[in-house]
């Protein structure tokens, strides 16, 4: 009697979501009955396509993160410039108060001059 009540329970709690307009969603209404067969199929087609996709997105990073843009001296060197001109205060401007880091990395790829020493 009491697992009849706790059914009732949960047959009576009113849980609503709400759904993103995405193919995983979609996928919850595939093979029901408003949904009909050709669009139930539809729904499973553009799964497998996200799928693919994603798999493929995957794949494509993981072979750019396995390649070696720098080898470790140019790390280092890079990491030397960063520490010791980048943050120097030779280089600080005091008019925009940025060191010459924050002025590299707010250039972006406008090509500044960069000091060396």
């Amino acid at each position: 009697d009491s697992l009849n009540s706790a059914s009732d329970t949960i047959l009576e709690a009113h849980v609503t979501r709400t759904l993103s307009p995405s193919v995983w969603n979609a996928a919850f209404f595939i093979g029901m009955n408003r949904t009909g067969w050709a669009s139930s199929l539809a729904i499973v087609i553009l799964l497998i396509i996200n799928m693919a996709m994603q798999c493929t997105f995957l794949c494509i990073i993981r072979k750019i993160t396995e390649t070696e843009i720098f080898n470790p001296t140019q790390l280092e060197a890079l990491a030397h410039w960063r520490l010791f001109v980048g943050q120097s205060v030779k280089y600080y401007d005091p008019l925009t108060k940025t060191a010459l880091t924050q002025r590299v990395c707010a250039a972006g790829d406008q090509g500044s001059t960069l000091p060396v020493d």
